[in-house]
């Protein structure tokens, strides 16, 4: 469900008004981000407690079978029984109410509910340098140890400050370094 308080978080809406796959995916498109991709288990989770007992399409479509977001999902959740290639009209993905909400292919101009993904698209970017002074001149800030264990550090202070809700990665430079070495001033 939509909750305007959860910012930066993925949200589902469940539209109960029965539409072909792709009136549905120009709707979640026009109105949110798209229809909903299931990348892992904890999402399928979230979505198949929303279901209420309905057959819903999920932005699943053949082509081979891809999420209509362009999204990754290693997670496979078709019935033991389901025949995943058939050679029917069968083109379009619907979690299934009769197999628990597992999905299952369905002729795309059928009427459904459906999921549509609500991402934050009012996330701010703000890029900040660091610079860092060595005691050691011999550490290798480029070393990805040395750079996961700084990130570490800092995602700790900002935690102990109370900034909970940033999300804090370096940025590659276009020499594909993290930390580029500052001349030496002509002082």
């Amino acid at each position: 469900m939509f909750s305007a308080t959860k910012a930066g978080m993925e949200q589902y809406v469940l539209n109960e008004a029965g539409l072909s796959w792709t009136s549905a995916q120009a709707f979640c498109r026009t109105s949110y981000t798209d229809l909903t991709s299931v990348r892992n288990e904890v999402e399928a989770a979230m979505i198949h407690s929303l279901l209420g007992g309905m057959e819903v399409w999920v932005g699943l479509f053949r082509d081979p079978w891809v999420w209509s977001d362009q999204a990754d999902s290693s997670l496979r959740f078709w019935p033991a029984d389901q025949q995943v290639w058939s050679e029917d009209v069968q083109d379009c993905g619907a979690l299934l109410k009769t197999e628990s909400g597992r999905w299952g292919g369905r002729n795309c101009s059928e009427q459904h509910p459906f999921f549509c993904s609500c991402k934050n698209t009012d996330t701010k970017r703000t890029y900040i340098k660091v610079k860092i002074n060595l005691k050691d001149s011999a550490l290798d800030l480029n070393n990805s140890v040395v750079q996961n264990n700084i990130l570490k550090q800092m995602k700790l202070k900002q935690k102990e400050d109370g900034i909970t809700v940033m999300q804090t990665q370096w940025r590659k430079q276009p020499n594909g370094k993290i930390f580029v070495k500052e001349a030496p001033d002509d002082d």
